[in-house]
């Protein structure tokens, strides 16, 4: 068993041991190793916890292999990081010369020997936002009663003793450390107090081995243990708020004593030893530090009089991802890029507040410039609005990148419905574009300002800043084109001029399928669903709208699925089948309301015309029930309602598109695209929530998937079982 200091190896060995008792007639031998600092006496440690007397010249481990003999024996070897190598020379002996002897050992890192299988042992579970229900929220709480917990736990208490369980990463040794804190504090006081370090959480049980009665001695454990340089590794990746990749690593943490041909190595070392924990994520593996473990390589940074150096290079290398990720915002890259930064998310903060903190604003504007659709497509719209107008107050008037910033707030404006904020942003966008020469930014500006246009009902003036934009982005190349493209044929629909409108969509189509980007395509054929369905052929409404909702649920663009759903619910009622459309309804406004935002204004009245013809064919109350029902659900479960058809109800089966997935794989995503929850699935399926949850996650890696929506998404398109 391996894993992080104090995630509780040793107590679940104590657990395993007695529950397997039975099986090992012949006795149960515990060997604890923490004390023992020569590797040269192991075989004796053994020896004497086996009840041998070393009163032999013989080689002990020769001893040990005679009195084991065939006995069925089970032998746990507790703490062995210090002395890796000895105990895998000697347990590889005796497995080998007593074939009914097993071992449990627990250490931070692995013996590496062939008849090994390594358990990684996780933290506990932690609660999702807003409750209080996991495994170390009831560790907690249980152990502040056994210890005389001064404070009730009520409600709001539990709220708190949650976020508790967040910040300790769900370590079981912390949490014991912080209940007993609780004997004179509460919970909230607890919670403050981790502020001052995690010596705040003061000792544990007296009778436990030294390096365990402390966070901070668990700690220090590790870190001798580690090598100078995997020291200065852990140091380094100390500047990673959250989770990295290797590229990320090897670009910033060498220099100073590491060589970037040797981090690979050290880092796998580091993951070895616990220090460092791995994760596949997509096609690549990401890495995080616990957030003890990654407080204290801060304070060996800051003691070493490296952060300024390491936090420069961190910003430097988040800097040019961003740059990177600028040109493929039209392209097929897109959604790689929306994964790619959504897992980097903490880093790029990181960057960005380091930016504002030193007045790099020059730097920092164009990094918020540079994320563009990346802002909306995962949900940051406000706080991309809040870092570029804290910058652009302070950014000099003649910097080159101040038109893109101007415009790229107001885009984020108009993302929002803010209108009267976005119009002004983007006129000074638009100027200061033009007195720079910066003919890009003179494009997007006008692009924008005719989507606020759109939007204030002014539907002329809206089309003629979006020919405009149109005339400059095809002589720069065609560059957003394509989108400028849907945004004016939208216009039109709305203003009843499809006659021109399709033949646009269908211009603007042909541009994505020449290598643009899936989030362009996804809003044409939204948009040519909607024109469809104004001219009257449902049939092809609604084969555009559920290709437009397939692509908007994969690449998780919540606004997208909104509209999708609420325009597919003005289909099926005018196609008469209001109780799917009262759903539909309802399904949309949860959406919309987990953004949060409102229905566009153009749209609004043709939202009331379908609730209208919703309760004069069904009944207000059923209506009422009906759309309630859809509201009820979660985004995959809104989602697969609009992808659902006739043919494709019932649980995916396997085939050559879902042979990927086992067959219980294939049930869970079946239950995901119900928008069930880890824990429903769990009770419902008779599995442990962790093994639920492990299910999702390997649903997503087997898929190349980041989010349930796209679980369902897949899930509802699958063929049903015959």
């Amino acid at each position: 068993m391996t894993g992080p200091p104090g995630v509780g190896k040793t107590r679940l060995a104590l657990h395993l041991a007695e529950n397997v008792s039975r099986s090992f007639p012949d006795g149960l031998v515990w060997a604890e190793l923490a004390g023992l600092k020569d590797p040269s006496l192991l075989a004796q440690e053994i020896a004497r916890a086996y009840g041998l007397q070393d009163a032999s010249t013989r080689w002990v481990v020769d001893t040990l292999a005679q009195h084991a003999g065939d006995r069925r024996v089970l032998l746990v070897l507790d703490n062995c990081e210090h002395l890796l190598d000895a105990c895998a020379v000697l347990v590889n002996s005796l497995v080998r010369s007593c074939p009914n002897l097993r071992v449990l050992a627990t250490s931070r890192q692995s013996l590496r020997i062939s008849p090994e299988t390594v358990m990684r042992v996780p933290p506990l579970s932690l609660p999702e936002a807003g409750s209080a229900d996991s495994e170390a929220v009831e560790l907690l709480l249980a152990r502040a009663a056994s210890v005389g917990a001064a404070t009730s736990i009520d409600d709001d208490q539990k709220l708190a003793a949650a976020e508790l369980c967040r910040r300790l990463d769900g370590i079981p040794l912390a949490i014991e450390l912080a209940a007993v804190r609780m004997r004179t504090l509460s919970v909230q006081q607890v919670l403050h107090r981790l502020g001052e370090g995690i010596s705040a959480l003061g000792e544990g049980d007296r009778m436990a081995p030294l390096h365990q009665r402390t966070l901070r001695a668990a700690l220090d454990w590790s870190y001798e243990l580690a090598s100078q340089e995997e020291k200065l590794l852990w140091h380094r990746l100390s500047v990673f708020p959250s989770s990295f990749d290797l590229t990320a690593v090897e670009e910033i943490c060498p220099g100073n004593g590491l060589k970037k041909e040797r981090i690979l190595d050290l880092l796998d070392g580091l993951v070895d030893k616990s220090v460092v924990s791995a994760a596949v994520q997509g096609a690549g593996m990401r890495y995080r530090m616990l957030e003890s473990i990654r407080d204290y390589g801060m304070e060996k940074l800051r003691s070493g009089g490296e952060e300024e150096s390491l936090r420069r290079q961190h910003l430097a290398f988040y800097s040019a991802l961003c740059r990177q990720a600028w040109p493929h915002w039209t392209d097929h890259e897109q959604p790689q890029w929306f994964h790619r930064l959504q897992a980097d998310h903490d880093n790029l903060r990181a960057a960005l507040d380091r930016c504002a903190e030193r007045a790099e604003l020059e730097t920092g504007c164009r990094m918020a410039a540079d994320l563009w659709l990346y802002w909306q497509a995962r949900g940051h719209l406000t706080e991309g609005r809040h870092r570029l107008a804290g910058m652009l107050e302070r950014l000099p008037a003649d910097s080159p990148v101040r038109a893109r910033a101007l415009w790229m707030a107001g885009y984020l404006a108009i993302a929002q419905g803010d209108v009267e904020q976005a119009e002004p942003l983007l006129r000074q966008g638009a100027d200061v574009g033009t007195t720079l020469g910066d003919v890009e930014s003179v494009a997007f500006a006008n692009q924008y300002l005719g989507l606020c246009r759109l939007f204030s009902g002014d539907l002329t003036e809206a089309a003629g800043y979006l020919e405009k934009a149109l005339d400059l982005q095809r002589a720069g190349g065609q560059r957003g084109a394509a989108f400028t493209l849907t945004d004016l044929a939208v216009t039109l629909t709305i203003k009843g001029d499809l006659a021109r409108a399709i033949p646009i969509y269908r211009e603007a189509l042909a541009l994505v399928e020449q290598g643009g980007d899936p989030w362009t395509r996804a809003h044409c054929l939204w948009g040519l669903g909607l024109a469809r369905w104004s001219e009257g052929d449902h049939g092809a409404a609604e084969e555009a709208e559920k290709g437009s909702l397939g692509l908007m649920s994969e690449l998780d663009e919540a606004s997208g699925v909104a509209l999708c759903l609420e325009t597919l619910a003005w289909i099926k009622g005018s196609q008469g089948d209001h109780t799917r459309s009262a759903m539909l309804q309802g399904a949309a406004h949860m959406v919309r309301e987990s953004i949060p935002g409102p229905l566009p204004p153009p749209f609004q009245a043709h939202a009331e015309r379908c609730r209208v013809l919703a309760e004069q064919a069904l009944g207000a109350g059923p209506r009422s029930r009906l759309f309630e029902r859809g509201k009820g659900l979660n985004r995959a479960g809104a989602i697969a309602l609009g992808l659902q058809r006739p043919a494709e109800q019932g649980r995916p089966a396997g085939g050559t598109t879902g042979s990927v997935l086992s067959r219980r794989e294939l049930e869970v995503a079946a239950l995901v695209a119900q928008g069930w929850t880890d824990k429903h699935i769990a009770s419902h399926l008779v599995i442990s929530q962790r093994t639920a949850e492990s299910h999702v996650e390997h649903i997503r890696t087997k898929l190349g998937f980041h989010t349930r929506s796209q679980i369902a998404a897949w899930s509802a398109r699958r063929p049903s079982e015959s």
